[in-house]
């Protein structure tokens, strides 16, 4: 069976948050329709647009196959959907189900679900995600897995592509990031308690957060044109636009962030750990919770923390169009989540003796936040002169 679900259409629109922002989407879906059906009809057009079917979906918090969408022609039951779960099929209204919160669909259907003077985003429990069927993973041949949450000896993953999950039991974990596309090849697949496992062998992966269908970070512009007062002594205005970017911490749950942040100070790296795995398991694009795993990594796994640093650069990277040549101020905490992890990219890079890579990253990190606030160029100047990490690092971060 087909194991892919939820698709961008090649047109992606940008995300969006806000009242403001759907009521935008509202209107460019149904602009140029000339009366309520045919408002239907564009909802229903854009929807199939952007969805690959089946795909997975949620009714009243429980996993379901999306196999189609239609419209009757009646104002008052609008968009229908047909679904599946457990062998039977079901018809119920678009406006019930509920889809994965980082994809395109979902933002349409909150655009829907405002226009139809409903909550663009019902409040609900959290809801189960799908398990994965056996006969999704093949015997004879590797399959791709998204890594959610990484354990010692197992990752919870799901099929690239699907919502669906299933936990695998492999070696070679320790390398990994969640985020990471994972080829493993099949050795044995079986269930337990109801749900589903596998173990294999990894054959390979890579960190490339736009084939898993994640939505950039939010990029809002701010009035500024210049880097404020932080700027200090000796540093020019820059006449470059300013942005803020979304921080990416789920439903703004800084409590958690915090939560980490103590109990790194206490030196409890095991509950710091549980609590950033478990933000990164709602949302892959936390970066917050990325930089701070990298920490825990760096003074003894410069390498984990590489990675780490990396894959929260790479998803702050979505939102930064080719050519990007605005501002990132630390001054709007926004940005802080991504300078953190290009400041710490940089600092692995430099450790490792990898002098020629760090170089840019820094470079790069000064041309978005002039303001220097990290204290690079410091850092810089010992890269160029290829001092390595031992002789004047821990006097320069700290670390």
């Amino acid at each position: 069976m087909e194991n892919s679900r939820i698709e961008a259409s090649p047109d992606i629109m940008p995300p969006m948050n806000g009242f403001d922002d759907l009521q935008c989407l509202v209107d460019e879906v149904t602009g140029e329709a000339q009366d309520e059906p045919g408002r239907f009809r564009s909802f229903l057009a854009a929807l199939q647009a952007v969805l690959r079917l089946p795909a997975d979906a949620h009714v009243v918090g429980e996993p379901v196959e999306l196999l189609g969408l239609d419209h009757s022609g009646h104002s008052r039951q609008g968009l229908m959907a047909r679904c599946r779960r457990e062998g039977r099929e079901y018809v119920v209204s678009v406006a019930d189900i509920t889809l994965p919160s980082a994809s395109p669909a979902a933002r349409l259907l909150a655009a829907y679900h405002l226009w139809c003077g409903l909550e663009p985003v019902p409040q609900a429990s959290a809801p189960r995600p799908p398990k994965a069927a056996l006969e999704d993973v093949p015997e004879d041949q590797p399959v791709e897995l998204v890594v959610l949450v990484l354990k010692e000896s197992a990752a919870r993953c799901r099929l690239l592509g699907s919502d669906r999950q299933i936990t695998l039991r492999s070696t070679r974990l320790w390398e990994l990031v969640p985020g990471d596309i994972i080829t493993v090849q099949p050795r044995k697949r079986w269930t337990h308690a109801r749900h589903p496992y596998m173990s294999g062998e990894v054959l390979g992966w890579r960190f490339a957060p736009q084939e898993i269908g994640l939505v950039p970070l939010r990029l809002d512009p701010k009035a500024s044109l210049d880097p404020g007062p932080e700027a200090g002594v000796g540093v020019e205005p820059s006449l470059r636009p300013v942005f803020e970017m979304e921080d990416g911490v789920p439903d703004g749950d800084d409590s958690a962030i915090l939560e980490a942040i103590g109990a790194c100070e206490a030196r409890d790296f095991e509950h710091a750990r549980l609590v950033l795995d478990g933000l990164l398991a709602r949302d892959l694009r936390c970066i917050a919770a990325r930089w701070l795993l990298a920490s825990i990594a760096f003074r003894v796994l410069p390498k984990e923390a590489l990675r780490y640093h990396e894959s929260g650069v790479r998803i702050g990277d979505l939102s930064l169009p080719p050519g990007f040549r605005g501002v990132l101020p630390w001054s709007w905490p926004g940005n802080r989540p991504f300078l953190r992890c290009l400041h710490g990219y940089g600092l692995c890079l430099w450790r490792l003796k990898r002098f020629d890579e760090a170089r840019p990253v820094l470079e790069r990190l000064l041309g978005l936040d002039p303001a220097d606030h990290q204290g690079v160029r410091a850092i810089f100047d010992a890269v160029e002169r290829r001092q390595p990490w031992e002789e004047v690092g821990q006097g320069l971060v700290g670390g």
